[in-house]
């Protein structure tokens, strides 16, 4: 749950940077559990910050996107 709050803050520029690169899977929860709190476009824009060794794997990017 620290990653996903990590992440948040660094998605809404409260940090300049992420300083973990998630795996896969810790990368879908943080999906699932934007989802649950309804904040998947505000994560999305995270995303879009990252540098690419940090970024999730492009299926799983691509489901942000789509969501």
């Amino acid at each position: 749950m620290n990653l996903f709050f990590d992440f948040l803050q660094f998605s809404i520029g409260n940090k300049d940077w992420f300083s973990s690169a998630p795996s896969t899977e810790e990368w879908a929860i943080l999906y699932e559990e934007s989802e649950r709190q309804a904040i998947t476009g505000i994560l999305l824009s995270g995303l879009d910050r990252l540098p690419e060794e940090q970024r999730p794997t492009k299926p799983l990017l691509l489901q942000w996107i789509v969501y």
